[in-house]
């Protein structure tokens, strides 16, 4: 039992400490305490949605993809990135610690990393060993990796903020929540279809898929976190709550 919290835990502790590690001015401690505990808290909104609107359509006798595909986006993937993006939005955004464009990725991947960890612990003492071990290399850095699509868009929502070019953050909060949940909605869809026809085709796809987000969020986090602009100095006007 202990071995399979280790296993379940483990990969959540070193994302989180990664992410954290590569902001060059640091959150409060207690700020992103919050995120993480409000983060994993947001398991019980998804899981009220999902249940919800599972009710209402089920992929359990389809083998089409593209049906696949739009159930995923609307029973799995903007319930779960709606809960995760609550979590940032309501207690991070308009808070005077969120100054910099790399603030976003950090409170982003604590909420997402918060939800992950419990969602983790779940399918983990639930299953087995290889369950964890296979979560610990895909399923969580997937979630960490939706995290910081979702942080990206949102720091460059901040951004236009501070610049008075509202027009442009509140297509940049909306691009926060959707990119995210497609990215998820896409992962889930493809292991749901391949599951349904074993063709290797869609295995392969998948790996390639979650290979090459992994790379581009590792480009986005060395980008973003290189950036010094301070956008609480940078404005003309103070407007936080």
């Amino acid at each position: 039992m202990r071995s399979l919290l280790y296993i379940s835990i483990l990969p959540v502790v070193i994302l989180l400490l990664y992410v954290y590690k590569k902001d060059i001015d640091k959150e409060p401690r207690k700020m992103l305490a919050k995120i993480f505990f409000l983060g994993c808290l947001s398991t019980v909104l998804a899981l009220f949605l999902e249940e919800e609107l599972d009710s209402i359509f089920s992929t359990d006798y389809i083998n089409d993809f593209g049906t696949i595909f739009i159930y995923t986006i609307f029973g799995i993937g903007l319930p779960e990135e709606i809960s995760k993006w609550l979590v940032v939005r309501m207690n991070a955004y308009n808070n005077k610690e969120f100054d910099h464009r790399y603030d976003a990725i950090v409170y982003s991947v604590f909420s997402g990393l918060g939800f992950a960890c419990i969602e983790n612990i779940i399918y983990v003492l639930s299953e087995n060993y290889g369950i964890g071990i296979l979560r610990a290399l895909i399923a969580v850095p997937s979630h960490a990796c939706n995290a910081v699509i979702m942080g990206y868009f949102l720091g460059l929502a901040k951004e236009n903020y501070y610049k008075g070019n509202y027009n442009k953050e509140y297509i940049f909060k909306v691009l926060s929540l959707l990119m995210p949940a497609l990215n998820h909605s896409l992962y889930d869809a493809l292991i749901e279809y391949y599951v349904s026809s074993k063709l290797m085709i869609i295995f392969f796809i998948f790996i390639a898929e979650v290979i090459l987000i992994y790379i581009i969020c590792f480009k986005i986090i060395n980008k973003v976190s290189r950036i010094k602009e301070n956008l609480y100095e940078k404005s003309n006007y103070i407007e936080y709550l």
